[in-house]
Formats: structure tokens, C-alpha cells, sequence
């Protein structure tokens, strides 16, 4: 628990870099000057964070990661899931923390901003017939808009919310018949056109309330 903090510093600052290699069992325990079993102790540690992996065979070794958004949301939604948590209760969490990040970055868009989203709303418009392609767009496009707020804090909330959510809805769209399912997805297209619409104006009041209807 003393070595652990210590590695995990050194991948979180970048000393140590994703997908990078760490050397051998024992040239780490020569140089931190720990037992084996500290040294393993401390990557098993670094492991369930899902900021190392552990490699089996001849091969093998630790191998540094840089945790993504889907481990985090893994852990969250087995908690939300034990308190009985609905699908109401995350669009509640939604409705409080998105809409500033969608006011933040119309109020900044700049054009390379507004491409990137007219891309991904393209593409979903593409795959408003397929229900896992659409889903996954519709993700895509909403991460966007929470990660070019250029707030770090709300776009990761955002994330973990987005990413349980996004299996809801997909269950939802996929139990429902082709008819309805097309429906919420011209909804949530007609949508996301009115935000692009905002955010090419900068209209950071316009774009919250578009993001709030939606």
C-alpha cells in the first residue's frame, strides 16, 4: 500500500506510459528494493484500477494502462443497480450535469468544434435504421459535445452516466418495434440538429435549452 500510490503516481503523471512494458519481476524488486511478494501485492493493487494488466506466460508482465471511462462506469452501475436505480434517475442526473457543458461549448465553439459534430450527427443520421450502430453514434455524438466543453469534471460525470445509460437505451430500442424504435431516433436526430444550430450561432442559452429538451 506504499508501493502502490508510488507507481500509480508515476503512470498518472506520464513517468510511466500507456502500454509501456515494466521490467522484469526481479529487476523491479532489486531496484525498489521490496520482496517479490510486495512487489506482486502492489500490481494486483494497480490491477482492480485498472491502471495496469497483468500478462500471464513467458511473455508476459505488467503492462501499463490508462483507465477509460468503461471502467469506471462498470463499477458505478453495480452500485446504482444494488439502490434500485431507473432509467428516470439517470436522465435526472443528466438534465444537471450536461446542459452547462452543452452552454459552455457553444459559447466557445469554434469551427473545427462545429465540424467534428456535424460529422457525428452524420453519422448517426446514417444509422438511424440500425439500432446498436445508432446508439453507439448517439454516445459518440453527446460525449463529444460534453468533452469540447473543455471541462474535464463534467465531460468524465457525463461519461459515467452516458455509458450505463447507452446500454439502457439500446434494451429499450432494440425490445421495441422497427417502427417506434426509428421514431426516437428521428427524435433524438431532430435534436441534435437544434443544438448544431446553437452552437453555430454561440448561443450558449440556446444550446442549454436544447440540450435540456433533448
Amino acid at each position: 500500500h506504499l508501493l502502490a500510490p508510488d507507481l500509480r503516481r508515476q503512470i498518472l503523471s506520464g513517468e510511466l506510459a500507456a502500454d509501456q512494458q515494466l521490467p522484469p519481476e526481479a529487476d523491479l524488486t532489486a531496484r525498489l528494493q521490496v520482496s517479490r511478494d510486495t512487489l506482486r501485492e502492489a500490481l494486483r493493487i494497480l490491477e482492480s484500477q485498472s491502471l495496469l494488466e497483468i500478462r500471464r506466460g513467458r511473455a508476459g508482465g505488467a503492462v501499463v494502462r490508462r483507465p477509460g471511462i468503461e471502467a469506471v462506469g462498470s463499477y458505478v452501475a453495480l452500485l446504482l443497480q444494488l439502490r434500485k436505480t431507473t432509467l428516470a434517475h439517470l436522465e435526472e442526473a443528466r438534465s444537471v450535469v450536461e446542459p452547462p457543458a452543452a452552454e459552455l461549448l457553444a459559447g466557445k465553439a469554434g469551427r473545427d468544434d462545429v465540424d467534428r459534430l456535424v460529422a457525428l450527427h452524420d453519422v448517426e443520421r446514417d444509422a438511424e435504421h440500425d439500432p446498436l450502430a445508432f446508439v453507439t453514434a448517439m454516445a459518440a455524438f453527446d460525449q463529444a459535445v460534453t468533452d469540447l466543453s473543455a471541462n474535464h469534471t463534467l465531460a468524465v460525470l457525463a461519461g459515467v452516466f452516458r455509458d450505463i445509460y447507452s446500454g439502457h437505451v439500446f434494451s429499450a430500442i432494440e425490445s421495441t418495434d422497427p417502427i417506434t424504435a426509428e421514431q426516437v431516433a428521428r427524435r433524438v436526430i431532430v435534436s441534435h440538429s437544434a443544438f448544431l444550430d446553437a452552437a453555430r450561432r454561440r448561443d450558449g442559452a440556446l444550446a442549454k435549452k436544447t440540450w435540456s429538451d433533448y
